[in-house]
């Protein structure tokens, strides 16, 4: 079991290890809580361990809706980005990074993970229309640096995707897969008792309705045979008529 076990967290590692600061980054944007990020990760590695290459849009669409479903107002309040931002190179980028921390979330939210202005609202707790003013301010800075062929949506879009990937430093994802590890083996180990198990209830179930139709059979049979017989007349102590002695001797 150990072998087959540690071949299975080589090939989790291999399948995630360059989309797992993406994806745990998206989840952290939008939970606001880095353990809830975490707890979603796992939840969903463990889940789709092996994913093929065209699955993780799936896998992505899935992290976005656990994560819309565990996000909470108390965590959108100690949200912050933490990460390194030394890899941001876009003019935009760094105004962005420049905003109040809710609204450059609010931008990253809309224009990098694709979230409506109400569920941004959900998220944020501001109102729907605050959250437009938010996004329509983005889009106004972003027509004043646009140039050419690329319009201001676009170069939101590629702004935010770079705010997103320096968003907060991911957790060591070795930590995560040893983590994942234990969550296979306890899983093995649960379904080897069950299976172990299963067997002997089995077998006594078994036995115990084998028994409860042996009894009813003989049950039958006896109660049957006994309505069969015909009634008896029980026969007296003494003979219903004796003669006396007196009677006898002559």
């Amino acid at each position: 079991m150990k072998k087959n076990l540690s071949v299975s967290i080589h090939l989790i590692e291999n399948a995630y290890k360059q989309k797992f600061s993406y994806l745990f980054n998206c989840a952290y944007l939008i939970t606001g809580s880095e353990r809830s990020a975490e707890s979603i990760l796992m939840n969903v590695i463990c889940q789709h361990p092996m994913p093929e290459e065209g699955e993780f849009d799936e896998i992505f669409s899935l992290i976005k809706q656990l994560s819309i479903k565990s996000a909470s107002h108390e965590d959108a309040a100690l949200f912050a980005f933490s990460g390194d931002v030394t890899g941001v190179k876009l003019a935009l980028s760094e105004w962005i990074l420049t905003l109040d921390e809710k609204k450059a979330r609010t931008l990253v939210l809309r224009y990098a993970l694709g979230l409506s202005a109400k569920d941004i609202s959900h998220l944020t707790g501001d109102g729907i229309e605050k959250v437009k003013a938010i996004l329509e301010r983005g889009k106004v800075r972003a027509s004043n640096g646009a140039k050419g062929s690329k319009s201001a949506v676009s170069l939101l879009k590629a702004a935010c995707r770079e705010v997103l990937a320096t968003s907060c430093f991911p957790p060591d994802f070795s930590a995560i897969l040893r983590s994942i590890e234990r969550v296979i083996e306890d899983k093995n180990c649960r379904q080897e008792r069950s299976f172990s198990v299963k067997p002997v209830i089995s077998w006594l179930f078994t036995g115990i309705l084998m028994i409860l139709i042996t009894v009813i059979v003989w049950m039958s049979v006896v109660l049957i045979d006994y309505f069969r017989e015909p009634m008896q007349a029980i026969k007296p102590a003494f003979p219903a008529y004796t003669q006396s002695p007196e009677n006898t001797e002559g």
